[in-house]
């Protein structure tokens, strides 16, 4: 397990998972797609996938992480916390899993929502049942008034 490895704070533990790609095109509303931000963020501990920001208006950070990779209480929790609280519109941390092998492309619209964090009120929750990464950030979407960016097909299997 990656946890395992010994490293230096701060250091990547294992360049072969750190360079993964996550193909996020499953991800896609309208022209806007999810900003592919892990090569400027990611210290293998502190590491945020990519990020959605709606006209300014609504802002969805995620975190993509192997399924033998725990998120922990402690700094990585609390930063992304300190991120979605100060933000002065609705924002969300989304912490998704994956089990694509080394050397293969994470399609990141069918990673598993582990858990989800909408501000201090909310806390962090778990979702009731499996819930992939793409139907997680419909849901939101419609949820904030931004229905019209939600694949119709989608759409039609929440009424």
């Amino acid at each position: 397990m990656l946890r395992d490895m010994p490293a230096k704070r701060g250091q990547v533990r294992n360049e072969e998972v750190y360079s993964q790609i996550i193909d996020w095109s499953g991800v896609r509303y309208k022209k806007i797609t999810c900003t592919d931000i892990d090569r400027a963020m990611c210290l293998m501990d502190m590491s945020i996938s990519g990020s959605i920001d709606i006209q300014g208006k609504l802002f969805i950070l995620i975190d993509v992480k192997g399924e033998d990779v725990p998120f922990e209480n402690g700094g990585q929790k609390w930063h992304y916390e300190a991120l979605i609280n100060n933000l002065n519109k609705p924002a969300y941390a989304i912490i998704a899993s994956h089990n694509t092998p080394l050397g293969q492309e994470i399609p990141a619209h069918e990673c598993v929502v582990e858990q989800c964090y909408h501000g201090k009120k909310m806390g962090w929750r778990k979702p009731k049942s499996y819930t992939e990464l793409k139907e997680a950030i419909d849901r939101i979407l419609i949820k904030h008034g931004f229905a019209d960016y939600v694949d119709q097909q989608f759409k039609k299997g929440m009424q």
